[in-house]
């Protein structure tokens, strides 16, 4: 009898302790990482761009039908104003966007490429002195964008990690905690497994790598010229990326922004790539497929950091991080779509596409 009370009282203790951490870790999320972790204060756009609210009542009550659990925020908008919404959390939260990070990476190395800082047809070690001799310096900026260093071959549950210390080393900046540099961990999970640009790999360190490369040629970490994109952005609240210990950017999945203007990136982004000058033709290529990678169910193809082939046909391409983060963009109608949520159970590009895709049938009539 003993025995069985001394099981149930562990069992408890375990599911308590889980329940709590996960808790945890979805308030340190959906505060923009300021919790626990170390971050970067990004200010407000001098210039915001307020949005507008015209509530269509067919998607609003098409995008409550949608809702899983899981969801906390949708926001769908067209140009600058909001046409359904559904918020779970207080609009003034700052949910962290996960792997959507990464594409803002791209934005990043885009500037740097139009500013003639890069060439991305050259190999990352000639920028960043810190790649060379391994994968990530063999390859070039452009594979690193389309996840193709090879380094190594990374298991779908562990989003992007190589092994679960690899995982763990960096997570601790979640935490607060101290751990490796990211050179000592990118160096200690290459297998240099395939050749540079042979297969689509996705892959943290590879961006990781970029922001190594984003590091050598602007003399800052990631979090700080990021700064001069969310100025761009029209954006309307402080926006927070994580960072290490040792102040390093946390680039694969540090970013955390208000909701409202996670819109205003996708609107950024769409009124950009429609330019003809250096960012926009960047851009373009950025958005459409670079790579293919047609085993992954959620997500179609890849461009440069980017997801492609998101939207039923439609042209739409998409930034995507864990746990059912989302952005979705449509440059021919100017469509953008928002949603955070804590699950993995949130219904994936394949729950949120045919809602988008009746969206633009309905804004078009």
């Amino acid at each position: 009898m003993k025995y069985r009370i001394g099981i149930l009282i562990l069992l408890y203790s375990l599911f308590f302790a889980f329940n709590t951490s996960f808790a945890n870790y979805i308030d340190n999320l959906q505060s923009g990482w300021t919790l626990y972790g170390k971050t970067e204060l990004i200010p407000k756009s001098s210039k915001s761009i307020k949005l507008k609210k015209s509530i269509n009542n067919n998607l609003q009550s098409n995008l409550r039908k949608k809702i899983l659990s899981g969801n906390k925020v949708v926001l769908l908008a067209k140009n600058n104003t909001i046409l359904a919404e559904y918020y779970g959390i207080p609009e003034s939260k700052t949910p962290g966007g996960n792997s959507i990070s990464k594409s803002v990476v791209s934005l990043i190395i885009g500037k740097a490429l139009c500013s003639g800082l890069i060439d991305i047809n050259k190999k990352s070690e000639f920028y960043s002195k810190d790649l060379k001799n391994t994968s990530w310096g063999n390859a070039t900026i452009e594979q690193l964008l389309k996840m193709s260093s090879g380094a190594y071959s990374s298991p779908s549950n562990l989003y992007g990690h190589r092994s679960i210390n690899m995982q763990k080393e960096l997570s601790s900046a979640i935490k607060g905690k101290s751990s490796k540099s990211v050179v000592k961990i990118l160096k200690s999970v290459d297998e240099k497994k395939f050749d540079a640009g042979e297969k689509f790999n996705y892959s943290n360190a590879d961006t990781l790598a970029l922001g190594l490369v984003i590091k050598s040629v602007y003399g800052k970490e990631v979090h700080e010229i990021v700064k001069l994109i969310w100025e761009e952005t029209g954006s309307n609240y402080d926006a927070f990326w994580l960072k290490n210990h040792l102040n390093e950017t946390m680039s694969y999945m540090g970013l955390a922004a208000n909701p409202k203007d996670w819109i205003l990136l996708g609107n950024y982004v769409i009124k950009n790539l429609k330019k003809d000058n250096c960012f926009g033709k960047y851009l373009k290529k950025a958005s459409n497929t670079q790579i293919r990678f047609n085993s992954f169910s959620d997500n179609r193809n890849y461009g440069y950091q980017m997801w492609t082939d998101c939207g039923l046909g439609s042209g739409a391409f998409c930034f995507v991080g864990a746990l059912g983060q989302l952005l979705l963009i449509e440059p021919k109608t100017n469509m953008v779509l928002y949603v955070h949520s804590i699950s993995r159970k949130w219904g994936g590009i394949n729950h949120w596409d045919n809602y988008f895709f009746e969206a633009i049938k309905t804004i078009k009539n």
